[in-house]
């Protein structure tokens, strides 16, 4: 990329894995936030391996910025390595704030019980404040462990290496951290992971050296003795080593995805907002080509809205669902029933199933029981005060001799279904050719044709009667997906 040589220059350059000349590795050291008109800021973490710098490892918060506009979608570093603090820092974290479009960035630091918070806006960096608040892993040594915010962005959690696990509340209109509960290691130990699942319930963190993960409940009234274990490591080692517990990170799928140590293995916790063993952990589910330390680059939640209803939500922004969902069958040898994974996002608080056999459901995850093989049209109706939400999927139950499965997840998700003055075009990934957003109506007269730019698009439609219309995705002029929606009155 241009300009994009020398990034985090200094005695080391890699902030996420081990650096050069034998020093230690930065904890999430590096995260991206999505800005308007398709522009990145990049915050990083520099290190100082000179000396006696074990306290200070994390020394200097710089950020960058990249306008994937320039370049024909190739991308420039338009602001490089710029010093927002000199300090002795520790992980990196970004929250939404509670107008829904702006952000948080939260680290602490490594001497004392302070946490530094920045305001990121779409023009602007404001801060750092300071707050005095009891950290138990400001120990006088190299900070490691894994933080984390919650989904919902109530909780903001870290497992120290050799600490314990502490939770903090949140406030999004703020940024201060409260209510601190903490369940501290009885006896040296190691642990690197910490995740939350999809519905901000359970925490999950590793510990005893990663042969332990363990699950803590967000809703018991005792933090500390929430906690469950739900999976022991199964023994597995081969000549990279133990295939422990380490990295914890969400899927797009709902299942959260850790990483087995130094190793090519990667474990899954199935289900991970059931409570107990009922998450169902697979160990060395996937097997990497190649061997893996630590483990990939932090994300915040991007798909975090406005906190509706707080003194901070006044963008006029609202949370808009959008439906998204996942299947597999309960137990192979019953292939006729399938379990159903909400993935949807933007805070829905209803949920409205048809299986395509008559049979309804309410639940948010519900399994249901199919009465014979054959191809079934499911849908999912996802609502909120502001708006409701349509996906169709259709999936084969059993065996169906001649006709192939359908993909369980769409290229790109186009919502609300119905709409009104806005919809919103959700992509799974960058790329650098930028797709084209094509809008008919039911006559097939073009009404919208315009490029997408990040992985969400917000596509005006306050302009255009009500009615049915038909989109359609297309790079370089060919069509790759399609649907409709329909505007509402």
């Amino acid at each position: 990329m241009e300009n994009g040589d020398y990034l985090n220059e200094g005695l080391t350059h890699d902030v996420y894995c081990y650096a050069y000349n034998n020093s230690y590795p930065i904890y999430q050291g590096l995260l991206a936030l999505p800005m308007p008109d398709n522009r990145y800021d990049l915050f990083h973490i520099r290190t100082d391996v000179t000396g006696d710098s074990n306290t200070c490892t994390f020394r200097d918060l710089l950020y960058s910025r990249v306008d994937m506009n320039a370049n024909q979608g190739l991308g420039k570093v338009t602001l490089k390595n710029q010093l927002l603090q000199i300090g002795c820092f520790q992980s990196l974290n970004a929250n939404r704030h509670a107008n829904g479009r702006d952000w948080w960035l939260l680290t602490g630091n490594n001497q004392a019980d302070t946490f530094y918070r920045y305001l990121i806006t779409t023009d602007t960096i404001l801060g750092p404040w300071a707050q005095a608040m009891e950290n138990p892993f400001v120990d006088g040594y190299y900070f490691c462990g894994w933080s984390r915010f919650s989904p919902d962005g109530r909780y903001f959690a870290v497992n120290g290496c050799r600490g314990g696990v502490a939770v903090y509340d949140f406030d999004r209109c703020t940024g201060l951290l409260s209510n601190l509960r903490f369940d501290p290691y009885t006896n040296w130990t190691y642990a690197t992971g910490a995740a939350f699942s999809p519905n901000s319930r359970y925490l999950y963190t590793d510990n005893n050296f990663g042969h332990i993960l363990t699950q803590y409940d967000l809703d018991a009234p005792d933090f500390a003795a929430s906690k469950t274990v739900v999976a022991v490591w199964d023994g597995f080692s081969n000549l990279f080593g133990d295939t422990r517990f380490g990295w914890s990170h969400h899927g797009p799928d709902g299942k959260l995805y850790i990483g087995g140590g130094d190793n090519k293995y990667v474990h899954i916790v199935e289900y991970p907002d059931k409570k107990g063993e009922a998450c169902m952990v697979s160990q060395r589910a996937i097997e990497l080509p190649t061997q893996g330390a630590m483990g990939p680059i932090y994300h915040p939640n991007y798909r975090l809205g406005p906190l509706d209803d707080s003194s901070c939500d006044t963008l006029g922004l609202d949370n808009l669902p959008s439906a998204l969902f996942r299947y597999e069958p309960v137990d192979t040898a019953d292939p006729l029933t399938l379990q159903f994974t909400d993935l949807s996002w933007y805070e829905p608080d209803t949920w409205y199933w048809t299986f395509g056999d008559g049979a309804i459901s309410q639940d948010t995850n519900p399994a249901h029981t199919f009465p014979w093989p054959g191809i079934y049209t499911v849908c999912l109706v996802v609502s909120n005060e502001y708006a409701s939400d349509t996906l169709c999927q259709q999936i084969e139950v059993g065996e169906v001799s001649g006709v192939p499965a359908l993909p369980a997840l769409p290229l790109a998700r186009v919502s609300p279904n119905p709409f009104g003055e806005a919809l919103w075009v959700s992509l799974p990934a960058r790329v650098a050719l930028s797709p084209r957003f094509v809008l008919r109506d039911a006559l097939g007269r073009v009404c919208l044709d315009e490029p997408l730019a990040g992985f969400e698009h917000r596509v005006a439609t306050g302009h255009l009667p009500p009615g049915l219309y038909f989109w359609s995705l297309q790079y370089g002029g060919r069509v790759v997906q399609a649907g409709k929606v329909a505007k509402g009155r």
